[in-house]
Protein backbone atom coordinates (compact mmCIF):
# COMPACT_ATOMS: atom_id res chain seq x y z
CA UNK A 1 0.00 0.00 0.00
CA UNK A 2 2.90 2.48 0.56
CA UNK A 3 4.14 2.12 -2.92
CA UNK A 4 0.76 2.99 -4.10
CA UNK A 5 0.81 6.31 -2.11
CA UNK A 6 3.93 7.21 -3.28
CA UNK A 7 2.99 6.64 -7.01
CA UNK A 8 0.00 9.15 -6.78
CA UNK A 9 1.06 13.06 -8.06
CA UNK A 10 -0.99 15.79 -7.40
CA UNK A 11 -1.10 19.31 -5.24
CA UNK A 12 -0.09 19.70 -1.64
CA UNK A 13 -2.75 22.10 0.62
CA UNK A 14 0.12 24.49 1.08
CA UNK A 15 0.51 24.90 -2.63
CA UNK A 16 -3.33 25.31 -3.18
CA UNK A 17 -3.00 28.18 -0.56
CA UNK A 18 -0.55 29.39 -2.57
CA UNK A 19 -2.08 29.51 -5.93
CA UNK A 20 -5.41 31.09 -4.11
CA UNK A 21 -3.77 33.66 -2.74
CA UNK A 22 -1.77 34.94 -5.84
CA UNK A 23 -5.10 33.99 -7.88
CA UNK A 24 -6.88 36.69 -5.32
CA UNK A 25 -4.32 39.09 -5.31
CA UNK A 26 -4.92 38.92 -9.36
CA UNK A 27 -7.94 39.35 -9.00
CA UNK A 28 -7.91 42.46 -6.74
CA UNK A 29 -5.67 44.28 -9.27
CA UNK A 30 -7.58 43.75 -11.67
CA UNK A 31 -10.98 45.07 -10.04
CA UNK A 32 -9.12 48.27 -8.87
CA UNK A 33 -7.48 49.20 -12.54
CA UNK A 34 -11.06 48.73 -13.86
CA UNK A 35 -12.57 51.15 -11.78
CA UNK A 36 -9.17 53.56 -12.13
CA UNK A 37 -9.87 53.70 -16.16
CA UNK A 38 -13.51 53.94 -15.42
CA UNK A 39 -13.04 56.96 -14.33
CA UNK A 40 -10.29 58.20 -16.38
CA UNK A 41 -13.17 57.21 -19.41
CA UNK A 42 -15.55 59.51 -17.60
CA UNK A 43 -13.16 62.28 -17.62
CA UNK A 44 -11.99 61.95 -21.14
CA UNK A 45 -15.52 61.77 -21.99
CA UNK A 46 -16.71 65.24 -20.29
CA UNK A 47 -13.27 66.56 -21.78
CA UNK A 48 -14.73 65.72 -25.39
CA UNK A 49 -17.97 67.58 -24.34
CA UNK A 50 -16.40 70.40 -23.36
CA UNK A 51 -14.47 70.85 -26.44
CA UNK A 52 -17.83 70.27 -28.65
CA UNK A 53 -19.19 73.19 -26.39
CA UNK A 54 -16.87 75.62 -27.08
CA UNK A 55 -16.50 75.02 -30.70
CA UNK A 56 -20.39 74.82 -30.79
CA UNK A 57 -19.97 78.34 -29.19
CA UNK A 58 -16.98 79.64 -31.49
CA UNK A 59 -19.44 78.68 -34.45
CA UNK A 60 -22.58 80.73 -33.01
CA UNK A 61 -19.48 84.00 -32.55
CA UNK A 62 -18.09 83.33 -36.23
CA UNK A 63 -22.01 83.50 -37.70
CA UNK A 64 -22.56 86.81 -35.78
CA UNK A 65 -22.19 90.63 -37.87
CA UNK A 66 -19.16 91.84 -35.96
CA UNK A 67 -21.00 94.38 -34.68
CA UNK A 68 -23.44 92.00 -32.89
CA UNK A 69 -21.13 90.02 -30.69
CA UNK A 70 -20.63 91.19 -27.47
CA UNK A 71 -20.80 89.43 -24.10
CA UNK A 72 -22.84 86.63 -22.18
CA UNK A 73 -22.12 87.14 -18.62
CA UNK A 74 -22.21 84.03 -16.75
CA UNK A 75 -26.13 84.11 -15.48
CA UNK A 76 -27.18 84.00 -19.07
CA UNK A 77 -24.51 81.63 -19.48
CA UNK A 78 -25.56 79.07 -22.54
CA UNK A 79 -26.62 75.67 -21.83
CA UNK A 80 -24.21 73.25 -24.37
CA UNK A 81 -24.46 69.45 -23.62
CA UNK A 82 -23.37 69.21 -19.97
CA UNK A 83 -21.46 72.31 -19.90
CA UNK A 84 -22.58 76.22 -19.37
CA UNK A 85 -20.67 78.49 -21.68
CA UNK A 86 -20.12 82.47 -21.59
CA UNK A 87 -17.88 85.08 -22.98
CA UNK A 88 -16.54 87.93 -22.39
CA UNK A 89 -16.00 90.29 -25.49
CA UNK A 90 -12.90 92.69 -25.36
CA UNK A 91 -12.59 95.42 -28.05
CA UNK A 92 -9.09 95.81 -28.82
CA UNK A 93 -9.85 98.03 -31.87
CA UNK A 94 -12.59 98.89 -34.67
CA UNK A 95 -11.03 95.71 -36.76
CA UNK A 96 -10.53 93.70 -33.99
CA UNK A 97 -12.54 91.79 -30.49
CA UNK A 98 -10.59 89.38 -28.20
CA UNK A 99 -13.42 86.86 -26.53
CA UNK A 100 -12.79 85.03 -23.77
CA UNK A 101 -14.61 82.35 -23.72
CA UNK A 102 -15.58 80.20 -20.30
CA UNK A 103 -17.16 76.62 -19.86
CA UNK A 104 -18.25 74.86 -16.68
CA UNK A 105 -19.71 71.60 -15.61
CA UNK A 106 -22.88 72.72 -15.20
CA UNK A 107 -23.72 70.18 -12.42
CA UNK A 108 -21.66 68.97 -9.35
CA UNK A 109 -19.03 66.33 -10.15
CA UNK A 110 -18.27 62.91 -8.73
CA UNK A 111 -14.71 63.30 -6.80
CA UNK A 112 -13.40 61.25 -9.71
CA UNK A 113 -14.35 63.62 -12.20
CA UNK A 114 -13.14 67.19 -10.71
CA UNK A 115 -10.37 67.70 -13.03
CA UNK A 116 -12.96 68.13 -15.87
CA UNK A 117 -15.36 70.27 -13.53
CA UNK A 118 -13.09 72.81 -13.44
CA UNK A 119 -13.30 76.58 -15.51
CA UNK A 120 -11.76 75.87 -18.50
CA UNK A 121 -10.84 79.31 -21.19
CA UNK A 122 -10.47 79.77 -24.62
CA UNK A 123 -8.99 82.70 -26.25
CA UNK A 124 -10.56 83.51 -29.83
CA UNK A 125 -9.96 87.06 -31.85
CA UNK A 126 -12.53 88.02 -34.30
CA UNK A 127 -11.34 90.05 -37.18
CA UNK A 128 -14.14 92.57 -39.26
CA UNK A 129 -14.34 91.39 -42.50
Amino acid sequence: MDQHLQGREGFSIIELIVALVILSLGLLSLAATSSYLAANIRVADLQTQRSAAIQHSVEQLRAMPFDAVSSLNRNSARRVGEFNVWWDVIPVNNNLKTVRIISELAFPAAPATQGAAAQDTFVLHIVRP
